[in-house]
């Protein structure tokens, strides 16, 4: 994110604390795929609540563009003001998945919704989601019945056998195309819908494009 702002923001970043304090813990959560984030609407109405108690407001403009590529990225600006006239602008760019079964507006339309819940969350200093350094881990039981956390590579994560294998992080090791066709790559393509984080998102994509490559190159 990048931010330009008015001369001085001292009586914005005065009442921003004070509404930051009012903030904890009052977002409700639903149920993703494996975790619980907080919807855009949850993180508007949570956040504006707070806010206008402390004379801050804020605006948000989204554009979709083209990539060399032929991929697609969004921007969103996101404007925080203060009723004495000092301001915030939070400049917000990220990249547009391929989804299966979306055409290009859908996926711009679920890029934007994500980007602008993302610059909400962080100039509000919310965590809208659970643990995101964890995105990448499954865990697993050990013999002795303890949970542990297996961090699968690109290729480890392609190599399971179910959907709920997938989620229980027990490897198979025959790639089966037919299987990695119909199973994964359709989990991979939903998951990448909801992601936790931006880290997230980049990492479901880099599996997802090494799937479709591997699914070219073996039928």
């Amino acid at each position: 994110m990048i931010a330009q702002k008015s001369e001085s923001i001292q009586e914005l970043a005065k009442a921003l604390l004070k509404a930051q304090k009012e903030l904890k813990d009052k977002l409700e959560f639903s149920q993703g795929y494996g975790y619980k984030y907080a919807p855009l609407p949850e993180v508007v109405r949570v956040i504006k609540e707070a806010f206008n108690k402390n004379g801050l407001t804020f605006t948000q403009s989204a554009s979709c563009h083209s990539k060399t590529d032929g991929g697609q990225y969004v921007e969103v600006d996101t404007l925080l003001m203060h009723e004495s006239g000092e301001w915030i602008m939070y400049e917000t760019s990220l990249p547009v998945p391929e989804v299966k079964g979306c055409n290009k507006c859908q996926e711009a339309g679920a890029g934007i919704t994500y980007a602008r819940r993302y610059a909400l969350a962080a100039m509000a200093g919310l965590a809208a989601e659970e643990d995101t350094d964890a995105s990448s881990n499954i865990e697993t039981k050990n013999s002795a019945g303890k949970s542990s956390k297996k961090n699968y590579n690109g290729k480890e994560m392609l190599s399971i056998r179910t959907v709920e294998d997938l989620k229980e992080g027990e490897p198979y090791t025959k790639k089966d195309p037919e299987f990695l066709r119909t199973k994964v790559l359709p989990l991979l393509e939903e998951e990448i819908k909801h992601p936790k984080s931006e880290k997230q998102r980049k990492f479901i994509g880099a599996h997802i494009t090494w799937l479709r490559k591997y699914l070219k190159e073996n039928g």
